[in-house]
């Protein structure tokens, strides 16, 4: 990840109520610092990051994995009312761009939001995920 919003961001002279940083891919971090420092570092900053896997592929790359809205999830969002939208197919990617700017300047994610909802309890997961999958990936390809 390379951390030009959060430069961008200290460079503006105007001031927001949030800053948020949209990140959108089709697969894990391959260029820049390792996507969990730069998560850390932007999140530390009092920047959120919203997410929008990109899961279009049908034959596996080398460069690609098949959870990725996982890796968003674990590995690239977060701060204050961070979230993710995946496109599994084309003709979601459309409906995908407007849901996550209706959430963005909304403040609401608009298909769930229920203010007497019960608040969801966090996933436990057995182990932890690899959020460097990225790097690695691209050190065995370099290797070949």
């Amino acid at each position: 990840m390379r951390p030009l919003g959060r430069t961008l961001f200290r460079a503006s002279p105007f001031r927001a109520s949030r800053r948020v940083i949209d990140i959108s891919g089709d697969g894990p971090n391959n260029a820049g610092a390792p996507a969990p420092l730069a998560r850390n570092n932007t999140i530390a900053q009092g920047i959120t990051i919203d997410g929008l896997p990109v899961m279009l592929r049908t034959a596996p790359d080398t460069a690609s994995i098949a959870d990725l809205d996982v890796y968003y999830r674990e590995c690239v969002i977060g701060g204050p009312g961070s979230f993710l939208l995946k496109v599994k197919h084309i003709d979601e990617f459309a409906a995908a761009i407007l849901a996550k700017l209706v959430i963005e300047i909304s403040g609401l994610k608009v298909s769930r939001y229920r203010p007497d909802a019960p608040k969801p309890r966090p996933v436990q997961y057995g182990q932890p995920y690899n959020c460097f999958i990225g790097e690695e990936l691209q050190e065995r390809s370099i290797d070949r």
